[in-house]
């Protein structure tokens, strides 16, 4: 990709969780680029590190977590060493979040009307009440929701309702780039479609970039233009949706999209032999290794490169050495 279209460029992020026994090492090494306008997924088994990299892109991360190395670039500015004054302007205003279990992430004793409001004024300013009342209008008719959901308290919505409000207050400043974690966890299979198609309209309507990041392969087909595929804190595969879900390269993601079931064929289901790694002691080399039927004496002991141009995508692997 080139540099003239990348919105954001992730180089060496390393994250830990500090503990008196050893750091757990959930982000290690991690690089890849988002373009513009596009939607870049990523999967993963749970712990592999997903939510972790997502609260570290945006320095949201809490005791003991602790970025150890690594940048993160978003419109030319390393957001690793911008000072907190300047990153809280930049969030929400052109960096928004979805977070995981966003459903639980309203005050539960404000209307919904002025949580949306708080977040415009805090980064625009005093606006007159008439046009603050448009704008939370069209807002939420822009999510589907109609706007007397101004008036209500968090428990007096669905789930949808909620999800759609807080998809709301991300992109009530028109962000470059939106990360949605686990946007539809928890909700019935007619509103996580709902939900999804919601964020294909955002992208279109504001040009918004989006990371996806979910266990649901099925999802991230339908919507995501790119797919990134995460072991163990470590990205082992990279490339365009369509071709890694129809030819996956890494024994991995060969294993992990193999457990999915289809729709129109009997196939065999197959599962994977033992257990993730504990990541305070990972193994050496590559850490999908013990598990994997490919393995190879002498060298998966040893970190593979993320080899470049394997059927058009960045695959960690020594098979492509």
């Amino acid at each position: 990709m080139e540099e003239a279209q990348r919105i954001l460029d992730v180089n060496g992020l390393t994250t830990h969780y500090i503990t008196k026994k050893a750091p757990v090492k959930a982000v290690e090494n991690v690089s890849f680029e988002i373009g513009s306008n596009e939607i870049f997924g990523i999967v993963g088994e749970s712990g592999c590190g997903k939510s972790t990299l997502a609260a570290s892109l945006l320095r949201l991360l809490k005791p003991p977590g602790k970025i150890i190395s690594g940048e993160v670039f978003f419109d030319g500015v390393d957001l690793l060493k911008l000072p907190s004054k300047d990153l809280r302007r930049l969030r929400w205003n052109r960096l928004s979040y979805i977070p995981q279990g966003a459903m639980n992430s309203l005050n539960p004793v404000m209307k919904v009307g002025k949580q949306i409001e708080e977040v415009i004024k805090i980064h625009k300013g005093k606006i007159p009440k008439r046009e603050m009342k448009k704008r939370i209008e069209e807002l939420l008719k822009s999510v589907g929701l109609d706007p007397v959901v101004a008036n209500s308290y968090p428990h007096e919505l669905s789930g949808g309702m909620k999800q759609r409000t807080i998809i709301a207050m991300a992109t009530a400043l028109s962000p470059r780039l939106i990360i949605a974690d686990e946007p539809a966890t928890a909700l019935d299979v007619v509103v996580q479609r709902g939900i999804l198609q919601l964020l294909l309209h955002v992208k279109e309507q504001m040009n918004s970039s989006i990371i996806l990041i979910t266990h649901d392969m099925a999802a991230q087909a339908e919507v995501c233009d790119r797919l990134a595929v995460m072991y163990a804190g470590d990205i082992v595969e990279i490339g365009d949706i369509r071709r890694l879900l129809g030819d996956p390269q890494h024994p991995y993601s060969q294993a992990l999209i193999s457990s999915i079931p289809s729709l129109t064929e009997e196939k065999h289901l197959k599962g994977l032999p033992g257990f993730p790694p504990d990541l305070r002691f990972p193994p050496s080399g590559c850490k999908f290794h013990p598990r994997c039927s490919r393995f190879m004496p002498g060298l998966c002991d040893k970190v593979p490169p993320l080899t470049l141009e394997v059927k058009g995508r960045e695959v960690e692997c020594h098979l492509y050495k």
